[in-house]
């Protein structure tokens, strides 16, 4: 699906992306596949961020709600066909794009630039990317049905995080706070609950915030560096 920051999130690809999906899943099925995994978001749920919210704000949520519905009703036409709906909170990683939020952090203050960001007052759930795919290799081979966070349980503030990733690099002093980069209407609190995954799937988060980020500082350490080289 898209997920170019700034895009991704009214983005009309979003309905592309779909009916893309819709169509991969029932030639999966009509092919003799009986398990499958979605990619959910934790965006599905509302500002509040809790399990009984009214639902997505965006075009990108939307879509991913609607991409379960059809899961769901595309696998009680099958006999034997089971639907597990992981919903994915704030990956950190060295692979993700590199205007995400920490990896753009991560990659300016390598780079000693000025790291400019909003007063960064919600707050968020970050897990590590080798905790997500790990969270949906276990789904793929369980047999629970439903919805499942794939989360750390804890919530961040996106300040916070980022004084964590300056202060890690060294470089606090390259950290600006702009009150004019807050984004209206941003849910205040968007954190996970991983215990059904657990117990479904028998899997947690094994990195820690504090591993995650000296990873991803490593990988642009290390850019930099080969750039130097090079």
């Amino acid at each position: 699906w898209i997920a170019t920051p700034g895009v991704y999130d009214h983005s009309l690809e979003n309905l592309d992306w779909l009916r893309a999906s819709a169509a991969l899943s029932a030639a999966f099925l009509a092919g003799g596949g009986r398990r499958l995994v979605g990619a959910g978001t934790c965006l599905e749920y509302d500002r509040d961020g809790g399990a009984d919210s009214a639902g997505p704000r965006t075009i990108y949520a939307a879509a991913k709600h609607a991409c379960r519905l059809v899961f769901e009703r595309q696998i009680a036409g099958v006999e034997g066909a089971t639907l597990a709906w992981p919903r994915i909170f704030f990956l950190v990683g060295a692979g993700d794009h590199p205007d995400r939020f920490a990896q753009a952090l991560a990659r300016r203050l390598i780079a000693g630039e000025t790291a400019e960001i909003s007063q960064g007052l919600v707050e968020r759930d970050f897990i590590d990317v080798r905790d997500c795919a790990r969270a949906i290799a276990a789904l793929a081979g369980a047999e629970a049905s439903g919805t499942f966070d794939v989360a750390s349980g804890r919530g961040w503030r996106l300040r916070d995080l980022a004084e964590a990733i300056a202060a890690k690099a060294g470089r606090p002093d390259l950290l600006r706070i702009n009150p004019t980069l807050d984004r209206a209407g941003e849910p205040p609190r968007l954190v996970g609950d991983p215990e059904p995954l657990r117990l479904a799937a028998g899997v947690a988060p094994i990195y820690s915030i504090d591993q995650s980020i000296a990873d991803l500082l490593r990988h642009w350490e290390n850019r930099a560096a080969n750039a130097h080289h090079g």
